[in-house]
């Protein structure tokens, strides 16, 4: 239910109790990012059962490659994405969005009430800065940044619910509506009321949770949604932060990046790799829908170790992770100055370095692995080396990535 005065749709708004929370600093920023499948497109001769044979999948996921002048991961292929705003909090957006859309979004996640003693993840569990709840408001950037990065509105019609036909609109048009959500968030709203539609939050499902390594420079707590389509988007760049976009199999951009034709960061690396497990469209649409409704996401915080030789990732269920990052969850980084936490790591650089194993790839020598290996620290390298090691059970009914090693 809905506090004094709101219409009663089924979920809970936190009152003003709650929002002085929000006037204490979050260490990471709040971002979602949208991971895109469509069905491959057949082409020539060939039929989409053809090309699903010779390319080991039958759908695509759009790659986005940005900018060589960002400051954050430069010329990588990326998920579209981005920061949260305060706009895409908007109320208005409850007047948009149809009641029966937002419910029946909310009931298709993870029932995070507590009775199964599960937290509830962090950043949906924060208090809610309007009465949009989280899990529509992150939806919405992800949408948002879709729009601005790809020119991909994804969006329903207010008339019949069904998927807005971006065909209707003319390239000026777009570019035009575009450029005003790029320069300011809030025309979002605006456009879905210009096109009388609203944004497809019904399509997204929650996928995945990834932090920022601690001490990093820009420091992000970013949600993984993932949405599907029968054919291809048409897709365009925005010459700013994105320059190039690609649809792609998995395979094709692990392939790329293996061949050093691709920089793809570490989350972007593990979810292709997990996607990698899925051959068909429809395989992976199920699962994503069924275990976003059973399972709660996970948050997952690199931690990163300098060898002498190379660069290791610890990822969570990892026999080298340390138990205070896990019961931090995220929120503080005083485990880093706990002297047992150093203590611990300075036994396996030890273990690592000694004369029976100094590698990296010694790292195999171990049970219990789910960590990236580099065996190349210099900037800018790094990237192409590193290596996916793991061989633990999965966890919340999610796959494990098929490893490189």
């Amino acid at each position: 239910s809905r506090e004094a005065g709101a219409l009663k749709i089924g979920w809970t708004f936190e009152p003003e109790g709650a929002m002085s929370c929000l006037k204490k600093p979050f260490l990471w920023r709040e971002a979602a990012t949208l991971i895109i499948a469509s069905k491959c497109r057949a082409t020539g001769q060939e039929t989409r059962s053809q090309l699903a044979g010779t390319r080991g999948q039958d759908f695509e996921t759009l790659m986005l490659r940005r900018s060589g002048n960002l400051g954050f991961f430069p010329d990588t292929f990326v998920f579209p994405g981005g920061s949260v705003e305060d706009q895409d909090f908007d109320e208005t957006w409850l007047s948009l969005i149809p009641v029966s859309v937002i419910d029946q979004t909310l009931k298709s996640t993870y029932p995070y009430n507590g009775a199964d003693g599960v937290r509830k993840l962090p950043i949906l569990a924060r208090p809610w800065r309007s009465r949009v709840p989280n899990e529509i408001a992150f939806r919405i950037t992800a949408l948002r940044e879709t729009f601005e990065e790809a020119g991909c509105l994804l969006a329903r019609s207010q008339d019949n619910y069904k998927l807005f036909d971006q065909n209707m609109l003319s390239n000026d048009l777009k570019s035009e509506m575009r450029k005003r959500v790029q320069d300011d968030p809030g025309q979002f709203l605006q456009v879905c009321r210009e096109l009388n539609c609203f944004p497809d939050v019904g399509g997204l499902a929650e996928w995945s949770d990834w932090l920022t390594p601690a001490r990093s420079h820009r420091r992000f707590d970013t949600l993984f949604f993932v949405t599907f389509r029968a054919e291809p988007l048409l897709v365009s760049h925005d010459e700013h932060e994105t320059i190039q976009h690609d649809w792609v199999t998995t395979k094709e951009i692990i392939n790329l990046r293996n061949e050093k034709k691709a920089l793809l960061p570490p989350p972007q690396m593990y979810e292709l790799h997990r996607i990698n497990r899925f051959p068909s469209l429809d395989y992976l649409q199920h699962f994503s829908s069924y275990r976003a409704g059973h399972f709660p996401i996970e948050r997952w915080q690199p931690i990163f170790l300098n060898c002498s030789d190379g660069l290791i990732g610890l990822l969570p269920g990892d026999c080298m992770y340390p138990q205070k990052a896990v019961d931090s969850a995220g929120d503080s980084d005083d485990w880093t100055k706990d002297e047992l936490f150093v203590q611990h790591i300075e036994k396996w650089k030890e273990l690592l370095t000694n004369d029976h194993v100094s590698k990296t790839e010694g790292v195999n020598c171990f049970s219990g692995l789910h960590k990236d290996v580099s065996e190349d620290r210099r900037k800018g390298h790094w990237l192409y080396a590193l290596q996916l090691h793991s061989n633990i059970a999965p966890s919340q009914g999610h796959l494990m990535p098929i490893a490189d090693k």
